[in-house]
């Protein structure tokens, strides 16, 4: 089983004495978009990133300290957002690491598909970004690379991303890949919605069950319950698990669901 999480925007270099980065397997079309997004100004990157001036100035500086001769800091101790503060890499031990390497990959812009503890160094990019590489789109540069690889092992895949990092695998799922796409949603004024940033913290907190747990199967997921998390089987499918969180501990009636 597969696990795929989204990237964050914000980087910063951790190392820890459990990992010792690898390459990238994409490292090579890496190093392709860097020598495309080094020649770009300040100003340029802001209008292709469609982001702030300092934002424009940040990529900037990113793609001009980018060292193609250098490996960098593990990508899940690397990135920093809500996600991976209650994924916490750093707690994670050698076997959990080992574990981690074989079944999660963190899906990016920039190196394609990641191992935890493949070595990246600070870049911004996005997949929706106004770029143009090879005369190709983003999603066209990367095309059924990233699919090829999460479904390298033959396995189910545990979709936990975003809908924009989801969209570098799901053109080409064929009747015979099992994808399964992970809904937390959260009761207000007597609807379920999803709200983001409770989302963000429940596919780190599940990326972290299914690796201290050594989770390879998706039916194990049901048992899935931090925060009072509960899975709906009334509302998922083969290829939807729902989980509802609920903010007291009574149980959630029909009337809600």
């Amino acid at each position: 089983m597969m696990t795929i999480i989204s990237p964050a925007k914000n980087m910063i270099p951790i190392c820890t004495a459990h990992v010792y980065p690898k390459q990238p397997k994409f490292k090579k079309r890496a190093d392709i978009l860097w020598r495309e997004l080094k020649e770009y100004s300040p100003w340029q990157l802001e209008s292709i990133f469609q982001e702030s001036a300092q934002q424009g100035m940040k990529a900037f500086e990113r793609y001009q300290q980018y060292d193609p001769q250098e490996l960098g800091s593990a990508a899940v101790c690397s990135y920093q957002g809500l996600q991976y503060i209650y994924l916490d890499p750093l707690d994670f031990s050698a076997d959990d690491f080992s574990f981690a390497d074989q079944h999660l990959r963190i899906l990016s812009a920039f190196y394609g598909a990641l191992c935890p503890s493949d070595g990246i160094q600070p870049y911004r990019l996005k997949m929706e970004c106004k770029l143009t590489v090879e005369n190709k789109k983003l999603y066209e540069f990367w095309g059924n690379i990233v699919y090829r690889e999460v479904y390298s092992a033959g396995g189910p895949v545990i979709n936990l991303a975003s809908k924009e990092y989801a969209k570098m695998i799901t053109p080409y799922l064929t009747y015979k890949n099992q994808f399964i796409t992970c809904d937390f949603l959260a009761r207000r004024k007597g609807k379920l919605i999803c709200i983001p940033t409770l989302a963000k913290m429940a596919r780190g907190r599940m990326a972290r069950y299914i690796i201290k747990n050594r989770i390879d199967t998706p039916e194990k997921l049901y048992s899935f319950s931090p925060d009072h998390y509960r899975y709906l089987k009334e509302m998922s499918t083969k290829d939807r698990y729902v989980f509802l969180i609920l903010e007291d501990e009574n149980e959630l009636s029909q009337e809600d669901i």
